[in-house]
């Protein structure tokens, strides 16, 4: 079995309704994946809750619920992520998404939606695959190569850890900064 990996707090703009129909496409189109989602409801309103629900809702009506495990949050996010084949970021907006680095430092490959800062990380067909914002096929179709192309899928984890410490590494960057101004 394959196991994705989703970050993410527990709302809309995150895009999880977006990857619960993209396993279930799959499902039906003879690909089993399993889902594991880390994150909570930001302040446990009562839109949350509903919206929380709503989710668990649309995966037993997509006949995944079996096929997902919500973790809640979680402490040692690098030992599930080290438990994960493949990082997904379905978000509808996001700025840097920092949850791509902390994946990509575990060596995963990366599925993102071509939105905000996302593009930054994921270099498509470098390290992972970018989809068009909202295409719950071209999601699928990007979850479906990687599990089917098990030498793509570690060309793009290898890649992707390269990608977070070449280009965002803290001491890194404070050293190009230090730099910048030294040479201005």
């Amino acid at each position: 079995m394959i196991y994705l990996a989703n970050i993410s707090a527990i709302e809309p703009l995150k895009g999880i309704d977006i990857l619960i129909k993209a396993v279930a496409q799959l499902k039906r189109e003879g690909t089993e994946v399993s889902l594991l989602h880390i994150g909570g409801l930001r302040n446990n309103t009562e839109k949350e809750q509903q919206y929380a629900q709503s989710l668990r809702q649309l995966a037993t009506d997509e006949g995944v619920e079996q096929q997902i495990v919500w973790l809640g949050k979680r402490f040692d996010v690098p030992d599930v992520l080290r438990a994960a084949d493949i990082y997904v970021h379905p978000s509808r907006e996001e700025g840097l998404g920092v949850v791509l680095l902390e994946a990509a430092v575990e060596e995963l490959p990366l599925i993102g939606s071509k939105v905000g800062g996302i593009p930054e990380v994921v270099e498509d067909g470098v390290n992972g695959i970018l989809f068009d914002n909202e295409s719950i096929e071209q999601l699928a179709l990007a979850i479906k190569t990687l599990v089917l192309n098990h030498s793509l899928r570690a060309q793009y984890a290898t890649a992707a850890r390269e990608t977070a410490y070449a280009h965002f590494d803290m001491n890194r960057q404070t050293d190009r900064l230090v730099d910048t101004y030294l040479c201005a």
